[in-house]
């Protein structure tokens, strides 16, 4: 098991399935009003993702606290969404995700 950070296409795909199209496709578009719709949406404050921008190594993609996907200078203080990478050995025993249920995983 590996532990990082998400990527902004991760948070991106909580708007898939016709939740929010341009939150889905353009993240630093997204309609701050539909906002809450991503279950990862957090307005107390700004999270980096791993990724830099290509163009720059200068700046680091994050999600504000608006629900918008921006660029910004690492040195900023910002939260972390961390995440898990499982081996494909570990599959999900029970659990839906979600607080009342959460995963219990086996291998």
């Amino acid at each position: 098991m590996n532990i990082g950070l998400m990527y902004p296409s991760d948070y991106s795909y909580t708007y898939s399935m016709g939740i929010d199209d341009i939150c889905y496709t353009k993240g630093e578009k997204c309609n701050t009003e539909n906002k809450i719709m991503s279950w990862l949406y957090s307005d107390v404050d700004n999270k980096w993702f791993i990724s830099v921008l290509s163009s720059s190594s200068s700046y680091i993609f994050y999600v504000s606290n608006l629900g918008r996907i921006y660029r910004n200078d690492p040195g900023n203080k910002y939260g972390i969404y961390p995440v898990i990478y499982l081996k494909p050995n570990v599959k999900i025993k029970s659990g839906d995700g979600s607080i009342d249920n959460p995963y219990e995983f086996e291998l």
